[in-house]
């Protein structure tokens, strides 16, 4: 289950002024540029979230929902989890090249 995040809160995220968004509904958010270095995303939605050139240096990510967010650019170095983390769909790249990533789970 997610917590529901205000306008507010997205804001104080885009600023900085939070990096704790543990079990937060990002759902489709713009968090294009954004610094979330050393932020505490674990079990996050982000799906559809929109994470072009965001800093996500040292983030936890483990469990969050990543499908289909756009992570173009953005700095992924020194993540500390994405552990069972969701990134079917997700948008990269890497010297200029785009790729999606599409997962396949075994049943």
């Amino acid at each position: 289950m997610y917590a529901t995040v205000t306008r507010q809160f997205i804001k104080l995220l885009r600023k900085g002024k939070i990096k704790d968004a543990e079990n937060a509904n990002l759902q489709k958010a713009d968090l294009r540029m954004v610094d979330l270095r050393g932020a505490d995303l674990q079990e996050a939605n982000l799906q559809g979230a929109n994470l072009q050139r965001a800093d996500l240096q040292e983030a936890n990510l483990q469990e969050a929902n990543l499908q289909w967010a756009n992570l173009q650019g953005a700095d992924l170095q020194n993540i500390k989890s994405l552990c069972n983390a969701n990134i079917d769909g997700i948008k990269i790249s890497y010297r200029g090249k785009v790729a999606t990533i599409r997962m396949e789970v075994e049943r």
